[in-house]
């Protein structure tokens, strides 16, 4: 027998007498059936009587194992919910911005007092590894829209003569966003993951040096730490994607037997040790060090080859079809060209001209406001892009304020044309007559959306001018309608306007609401797909008055993201149309970073296999605006995730 760790308690194990019987109840005592319904379903779902009034005191407890015990239950909670529901993590780089911050500086334009965040991952990195951080300091950025080099100066650094940009403050380095990973979407659901989806997964390196040789083959764990990555999902198992002139193509068909034979020719046999083994490695693309392992298949194709010529021509046909993202896919990924809003003192006082002005009669320009009173002939307000310390308008290029860390060897982009904008404004119109328009001109296109101020009808236009000057004197423009509806902006009033002109089709918004829908109005790509400085030097982008007067107010001009077809390659690959191509094998997914000229990704190392599928990043719950220590944050990230 046990010793008894009660001496002088009742033995349960004893056999002791039944106890008499309990006296009959009094008669006011109150009869079961007249016990309150609620105390009854209260006992039923919990077995105890809310109040102890007819069951007596409640049995004695043990406030220390009670709080064990839900210490234990909490803790168990939180891992099978980062087991299984969802994860927290912390994003350290840029190869997601401006969709999502790393380590980055939040800078205010000394000029224009446009805010806009630099990369410091390099220094924030160097500091935390015990290194010096001042060697890989982000000492220096420029502002992206109205192109100043700034100096970051620090307390008590010694003047640097290299950095001639104008000095400010450093204002230090905020963390990278913490984003929210949904698992259960893709674990315990089963649910494929959907094109343009944010993912979090393990980096598909083996680890072992025989394989690939230096890094990316020496994960998925770096110092002992798993490396995940946070990449944008653009490929699905199958297809065939390419990137030609910044866009992203796909095979409107997914083949995946496509590169079955070559794969495995010698050794078909599937149960094998080498075709196990060998499936294992699909997602490498590995080049360099005497050997090349590269199962995507990825190459350049050079404009003057035939299979250029053939792949053109499917694209034409639409056998291979451009990836074209949702509105709110366009708004989280847009790049700022320029802000009216925020005009460069500097450039004001030394009488430069503006960017926006207008051409002929019609327009009156109050600062950065906009009246127009317009008869029968079309008054148009024109966009130029002069950029700081350039005599004549450039072409709209896929510069960056973000990646203007001078460590970086970028010192923004600014390579290539984009020819996919944006334009967004606020118009206050006082009488129910006449048309508004916005204008975006793409190589031999201009695009156009027509209000009827009288019934809130909008209009998309195509139009094709044989040149300026044809176009402005003779009126030979090739017009096309592309689509009808009804929206919002009818009559007096101030209503908030965009139009889009990305992935080769048109998307309006009016106060928020998306009259043509989320993908708006889709068209072909023309066969000549260069610039034209007509329209892309000297009028990128156009607000239109006729018959009406209005106030325009908050003009800003955006771009899309521009894919390069890697991260290291020469930029002229992509200025002279040559084509990026890679495959896409079965079960695995191709990932790129949003932040395209400063992202590791699928163009270098290959594919994400199913199996390493973290899940999806959901949301970033910080930072937030705080303007006190500890939690000081200079601005506000949280929100969902396009």
């Amino acid at each position: 027998m046990a010793d008894d760790p009660n001496p002088g308690a009742p033995n349960p194990d004893a056999i002791v007498p039944a106890a008499p019987a309990a006296p009959p109840a009094p008669a006011e005592a109150t009869p079961p059936e007249h016990v309150p319904g609620y105390l009854r379903v209260w006992r039923a779902v919990w077995g105890t009587n809310p109040t102890p009034a007819h069951d007596g005191p409640p049995p004695p407890t043990d406030g220390t194992r009670e709080i064990v015990e839900t210490i234990v239950f909490v803790v168990v909670l939180v891992l099978m919910l980062r087991c299984f529901v969802a994860e927290a993590f912390v994003i350290p780089t840029g190869s997601m911005a401006e969709t999502l911050y790393g380590y980055q500086k939040m800078v205010t334009c000394p000029q224009c007092e446009f805010f806009f965040p630099v990369n410091c991952s390099a220094e924030v990195e160097a500091a935390q590894e015990g290194g010096d951080p001042r060697l890989r300091a982000t000492d220096r950025c420029i502002c992206p829209n109205c192109r100043l080099n700034i100096a970051l100066v620090s307390p008590g650094a010694p003047p640097d003569p290299s950095n001639t940009g104008q000095p400010i403050p450093d204002p230090g380095y905020s963390t990278g966003d913490r984003v929210l990973v949904a698992k259960f979407l893709y674990d315990l659901l089963g649910r494929m993951p959907n094109r343009l989806d944010v993912v979090v997964f393990k980096f598909p390196g083996d680890g072992d040096p025989s394989k690939g040789g230096a890094w990316p083959g020496t994960g998925p764990q770096q110092r002992g730490v798993p490396m995940n990555y946070i990449k944008r999902l653009v490929g699905l198992p199958g297809e065939t994607i390419y990137i030609y002139r910044g866009d992203l193509y796909h095979s409107a068909v997914p083949d995946p037997k496509k590169w079955f034979d070559e794969d495995f020719r010698d050794c078909p046999d599937p149960n094998s040790d080498e075709h196990k083994q060998r499936k294992l490695q699909l997602w490498r693309r590995i080049h360099g060090g005497g050997s090349t392992v590269d199962y995507t298949h990825g190459k350049l194709i050079d404009p003057s080859t035939a299979e250029h010529k053939a792949i053109l021509a499917e694209m034409k046909a639409g056998t291979i079809q451009i990836v074209r993202k949702p509105a709110s896919v366009i708004l989280a990924m847009r790049r700022i060209v320029y802000d009216n809003d925020h005009q460069a003192a500097d450039l004001i006082k030394a009488q430069e001209p503006p960017r926006w002005q207008p051409a002929g009669a019609g327009w009156t320009a109050d600062g950065t406001t906009f009246v127009g009173k317009a008869g029968e002939t079309t008054a148009w307000l024109r966009y130029s892009n002069r950029l700081r310390g350039e005599k004549d308008p450039q072409l709209i290029r896929d510069f960056l304020g973000y990646n203007t860390d001078p460590h970086t060897g970028l010192r923004g982009g600014d390579q290539h044309w984009v020819k996919d904008l944006m334009l967004e404004c606020e118009v206050d119109v006082a009488k129910a007559q006449g048309q508004f328009s916005l204008e975006l001109s793409s190589g031999v296109d201009r695009f156009r959306a027509v209000w009827d101020l009288a019934t809130g009808q909008c209009t998309l236009h195509r139009i094709q001018p044989h040149s300026a000057a044809f176009a402005a004197t003779l009126g030979l423009e090739k017009g096309e309608v592309l689509g009808k509806a009804e929206t919002k902006l009818k009559g007096p009033g101030k209503y908030r306007v965009r139009f889009a002109n990305f992935d080769r089709q048109l998307v309006v918004w009016v106060d928020g609401a998306l009259p043509f829908g989320q993908h708006g109005v889709a068209y072909e790509a023309p066969d000549y797909q260069d610039h034209k400085d007509f329209n892309d030097r000297e009028q990128p982008a156009s607000v239109g008055l006729e018959n009406a007067e209005v106030t325009v107010r908050h003009l800003s001009l955006w771009r899309d993201v521009f894919y390069t077809n890697g991260q290291h390659r020469n930029p002229s690959d992509d200025n002279t149309g040559a084509i990026f191509q890679m495959y896409v094998q079965p079960d695995h997914y191709l990932c790129m970073g949003d932040n395209s000229p400063a992202s590791s990704d699928g163009r270098s190392w290959g594919l994400v296999p199913n199996r390493l599928l973290l899940g999806k990043a959901q949301m970033v719950y910080y930072p937030f605006y705080f303007p006190w220590w500890p939690l000081k944050a200079p601005v506000n990230r949280v929100g969902l995730i396009r």
